[in-house]
């Protein structure tokens, strides 16, 4: 007789089942064929006793037989005649085998891939994230513990190749990773365990490393940082990224003097205050300091400063050679700003005044004559007075005389 069957077995891995398919052929025997369906498989526990029968169908009476033909089981499990798995394991992991599987009274045999998964202490985590910043608290417990330990069970996790992030703690007893992260870099651990009991001891290290990048302090004024305002206008920027349970304490970098008008509240690391320079692009260097559990971390952050006039102020002077010339400001408000109140003091800062012409500091005002042609832009620093305090802005003036 022969056996025609469709063979299949289905290895247990961890949270999932996987199908494996395999193929016989057909014959002719004094009984004809038989069709059989095969399924060898075990998920079983470390230490710990267990026995799972095979799953045959089709044989029709005939007595199954099985052997190991290549791979392995793990310590402590056999394969029996009768195609079940019995004893009690040692080692821990997904062993996959291929049984020589054959019947009583039949000619041929079978090749049946099996597999067995030991479960004990996992080494398994899932990680949020594998970037996290430094001063960030971590609290990674391992995934999937399936196996439970009994009175009669030590088990000891430990790193057993590379390293975790400085401010990162293993917890021997139940492999638990947490702490603060205090230096920045890229960390690949493999985390191990040892389990002993009565019955024996064993040891399993991660298949993969963990991947963990920490990087620097993510602390941001706004989304990128920048600190935008109006000269004379109050002003506020708050930081985003703080960490939870952190507590810190900013200061100014004393290698620059900070922003003229502004104060850093040095336990939240706000800007406020009233801007009374212009600045296009200005950085300034803000240095942090950050505890959280017991850690400590310092580092730094940029506030970019965008301050601008809040009033543009021009001159459009066009006059006759040889005749009077009396030549006001033009003020625009930026933003539809209200400078009400403002005060302002000019200063010519480049250029010359032909002529009898002058400069009024208080107005503003150009007058004179010159009894020749004359066109030039002449460029004058304003002292503005808004809001109680004072800045200076820049200012032209274009004076043409044409005959």
């Amino acid at each position: 007789m022969w056996v025609g069957a469709r063979v299949w077995s289905c290895i247990a891995l961890i949270a999932a089942l996987v199908g494996c398919g395999g193929g016989g052929g057909d014959g002719g025997g004094d009984s004809g064929t038989l069709h059989v369906s095969v399924s060898i498989g075990a998920d079983l526990y470390l230490f710990r006793p267990g026995s799972v029968r095979a799953s045959i169908t089709g044989l029709e009476g005939h007595a199954p037989n099985c052997t190991v033909k290549s791979g392995r089981l793990p310590a402590g499990v056999s394969l029996n005649g009768d195609c079940s798995i019995t004893g009690t394991p040692t080692e821990m992991g997904s062993f996959q085998f291929i049984v020589d599987f054959s019947a009583s009274n039949v000619a041929n045999h079978l090749d049946v891939y099996a597999g067995v998964t030991v479960f004990g202490p996992t080494t398994i985590y899932s990680l949020p994230s594998n970037r996290i910043v430094v001063g960030e608290a971590a609290d990674w417990p391992t995934l999937n513990n399936f196996w439970t330990r009994t009175a009669q069970d030590t088990v000891t996790y430990g790193v057993d190749e590379g390293t975790l992030p400085p401010g990162l703690i293993l917890d021997p007893s139940t492999g638990r990773i947490h702490g603060v992260a205090t230096t920045e870099g890229s960390y690949r651990p493999r985390i191990g365990v040892t389990v002993s009991s009565p019955v024996g001891t064993t040891h399993l290290t991660s298949e993969t490393p963990l991947m963990i990048n920490v990087g620097g302090f993510d602390l941001h004024y706004g989304s990128s940082g920048e600190v935008g305002g109006f000269a004379g206008f109050p002003m506020r920027a708050t930081v985003t990224g703080l960490q939870p349970g952190a507590t810190y304490a900013f200061a100014w970098d004393d290698s620059q003097p900070p922003p003229a008008g502004i104060e850093l509240d040095p336990a939240t690391g706000a800007l406020s205050g009233t801007p009374r320079a212009l600045a296009n692009g200005a950085t300034y260097r803000v240095l942090v300091t950050a505890r959280n559990q017991g850690q400590e971390v310092s580092g730094s952050l940029i506030a970019r400063f965008d301050v601008s006039s809040p009033v543009y102020i021009r001159h459009d002077c066009n006059g006759k050679v040889g005749a009077p010339v009396h030549c006001a400001p033009i003020f625009y408000a930026n933003g539809g700003l209200n400078i009400d109140g403002a005060s302002y003091r000019f200063t010519l800062t480049e250029g010359y005044l032909p002529g009898t012409f002058t400069l009024d500091p208080n107005t503003g005002v150009l007058a004179g004559t010159w009894d020749a042609y004359f066109s030039q832009v002449e460029r004058l620093t304003v002292t503005v007075m808004l809001n109680g305090v004072s800045f200076d802005i820049p200012a032209i003036a274009q004076l043409t005389l044409s005959y």
